[in-house]
């Protein structure tokens, strides 16, 4: 991992919440994983879960430039890994058609690392927030919108 693991958001050191895991381009972990290995460019990285006491912000480091991800490469990139996991399947249709239980399935990876994020809060974080009307969550991928959409939709 490098050596900057301060928060994107606040500058501010940020804390360890899981292991520090090891990823080559050959772990071949899921095909969002692989897609932004290869569009990044790395042969290997490390990644942790990290969070700020300061801003409450959890985020998976090593840090990078998101826009990488996006744009005419980037879509090109994710169809193709997404079509290696899921030959049967066409990338295209996946953003058109929902699948409840996968769905559902998937979600519980993402509410894994949120209940980390909150668990680690509520040990390590004492105060009351008696003044705080709202929390907002900021989340760069936007899978927690859809998340919460299903959630509220079902």
């Amino acid at each position: 991992m490098t050596n900057d693991i301060t928060c994107p958001i606040c500058s501010k050191d940020t804390i360890g919440l899981s292991p520090i895991l090891n990823i080559s381009e050959t772990s071949k972990l899921d095909w969002e994983n692989d897609s932004t290995m290869k569009l990044l460019g790395w042969k290997e990285t490390k990644t942790q879960l990290r969070f700020c006491p300061k801003c409450f912000h959890s985020i998976i480091f090593p840090k990078f430039d998101a826009a990488q991800l996006y744009g005419t490469r980037g879509y090109e990139m994710r169809k193709k890994f997404y079509e290696s996991y899921f030959p049967d399947k066409s990338y295209v249709e996946k953003g058109e058609k929902l699948n409840f239980s996968q769905d559902i399935a998937k979600m519980s990876q993402d509410f894994l690392r949120f209940h980390q994020t909150t668990a680690f809060i509520a040990k390590f974080i004492k105060t009351t927030f008696a003044d705080i009307k709202e929390i907002n969550i900021l989340d760069w991928g936007g899978r927690w919108i859809y998340k919460f959409y299903i959630l509220y939709h079902s």
